[in-house]
């Protein structure tokens, strides 16, 4: 009786989240498919599946995203491929109750049925973007998602991958030059139904002589009925707690409580009992932080003739498990097989040596630290910096603030690299990005800035152009305020139409 119990509140978990107006509005769901293919037997297995709920005009439709079959290092008798596919929800509903009762995954009518694992439906967890999770989530940005998840207790169909971990590793590298995913061992065989929260907008400000703060709602226009949330705010000094309050949220009503030191809170649904957003800040003193609502605004811009979209959104941290979870999963959690992938995440990047070959690894941790560190704006000083360079870096960034580009281009070549930029609708680039050639005709300076209240620079060691071609290092540097006063001094020296390259708005 207790099993049918559970499985019963994993489906109304399943109701309750997808129904527009309790977290979200969606009308259709984006399905990625990574899938493997055994030679011997014909047969198709998941490696891992994502579903994603969405607001969005886009039409149904599946494409496989990989051009063909791809052998795994190391094994010739198993290949690999991905595919996206856009359902309308009624048809993902069909897809849960087949996984759940029948304990098969099919995505569409006329496709064949994937291999699976022993599944067994986790209850509804809150995902905010800290944790490692959200390597293999969507834009899980902004007032994070809820997840279902499908978990393979005995990834007997991955076990191959499981044994090897250099096969692993090149796999996970292989697919995110694909897709933005990086696969964890513990998620092999898994299948996640992601719902992002797009109820409403918040503004978040703090009061004068550190008194406290105040949330400005907007919320989704489809939304019909009145909300009743809770704040539920601390400050913590060096890990003590010494300001705490829960209190009833009203529409830009000040929320008194001191802020003078690091100060987080949650959102709270008291109708639905479900934490709907969380921020935090050290220490607050006027901030902006938004959380989602609809579909966002993404960025298109081409790279030597291949289209790239990015969703411009702001990131927070944390990671909520809301009720009971598996304790054999949890054994998967809680011993993720291969410390390589925690180096390979390693969220300081302090430190980074490359060796010849490895431009795609150089320009991936350069654009995590552009989206790790740049809430405040991103600065990029090379003497060498070109249009295509730019876009390779800059335009990955996720947030809407200042980008600034020094080059020491000639300006024989202005006009070269301004009609590449000019390729690019500025409609649909959401970037406020400014271009400028330095007056100082030799530099040498090769920089990654972000301009915050206490600075972070990195120093690349080589031009944007060359990273992870040859050996150099990326580090972080320890002069940092330094380096951005001398950078705004030149940057300020430069302010003459004819040092201007290209500027988006």
């Amino acid at each position: 009786m207790q099993i049918q119990k559970e499985t019963e509140i994993k489906f109304c978990d399943y109701d309750f989240l997808s129904q527009n107006g309790n977290i979200g509005f969606y009308n259709k769901c984006e399905v990625i498919e990574i899938f493997g293919y055994q030679l011997d037997d014909q047969k198709a297995f998941n490696i891992f599946t994502l579903i994603v709920f969405e607001e969005t005009q886009q039409q149904e439709s599946e494409k496989y995203l990989s051009n063909k079959l791809i052998p795994f290092q190391k094994n010739k008798n198993i290949k690999w491929g991905i595919k996206r596919t856009i359902i309308n929800i009624d048809k993902v509903k069909f897809i849960f109750e087949n996984l759940k009762n029948k304990k098969i995954l099919k995505i569409q009518d006329n496709a064949d049925e994937l291999k699976i694992g022993k599944i067994v439906i986790q209850n509804k967890q809150y995902i905010l973007t800290e944790p490692q999770i959200n390597s293999i989530l969507k834009n899980n940005f902004h007032s994070g998602s809820y997840i279902i998840e499908g978990f393979d207790l005995t990834k007997k169909n991955c076990s191959f991958l499981l044994g090897q971990p250099e096969v692993l590793n090149n796999f996970s590298e292989q697919v995110s030059e694909i897709i933005p995913i990086r696969l964890l061992s513990d998620r092999l065989g898994n299948i996640i139904f992601q719902f992002p929260i797009n109820l409403f907008k918040v503004a978040f400000s703090a009061l004068e002589q550190y008194k406290g703060f105040q949330l400005d709602f907007v919320f989704h226009q489809k939304l019909k009925k009145e909300l009743d949330f809770q704040v539920i705010a601390e400050n913590r000094i060096d890990n003590l707690i010494a300001d705490y309050l829960i209190q009833d949220i009203k529409n830009n009503e000040p929320i008194f409580i001191n802020t003078s030191d690091k100060v987080s809170y949650k959102i709270y649904d008291k109708r639905n009992k479900l934490i709907i957003g969380k921020g935090e800040s050290s220490p607050l003193k006027t901030i902006a932080i938004t959380s989602s609502m609809g579909s966002h605004q993404d960025r298109f811009f081409y790279i030597n003739g291949r289209q790239e979209r990015i969703q411009v959104s702001h990131p927070e941290p944390t990671y909520y498990a809301i009720g009971n979870r598996d304790k054999k999963s949890n054994d998967w959690l809680k011993n993720r097989k291969y410390e390589y992938q925690l180096k390979e995440l390693d969220k300081t990047k302090a430190f980074i040596q490359y060796k010849e070959g490895e431009n795609a690894k150089a320009l991936k941790d350069i654009r995590y630290l552009i989206n790790l560190h740049g809430r405040d704006g991103v600065y990029l000083w090379d003497p060498f910096l070109s249009a295509i360079d730019i876009k390779n870096t800059l335009y990955y960034s996720q947030f809407i603030v200042k980008l600034k580009a020094l080059t020491a281009i000639e300006e024989k070549n202005i006009e070269e690299q301004r009609k590449k930029f000019e390729k690019d609708d500025k409609n649909f680039l959401q970037i406020y990005l400014e271009v400028r050639k330095s007056f100082r005709k030799n530099f040498h300076d090769r920089f990654l800035i972000f301009p915050s209240e206490k600075p972070k620079v990195w120093s690349l060691g080589t031009s944007v152009n060359g990273v992870g071609k040859s050996h150099h290092i990326i580090q972080e540097v320890q002069n940092a305020q330094h380096i951005l006063d001398e950078f705004n001094k030149l940057w300020d020296e430069s302010n003459q139409e004819k040092f201007l390259v290209w500027k988006s708005t």
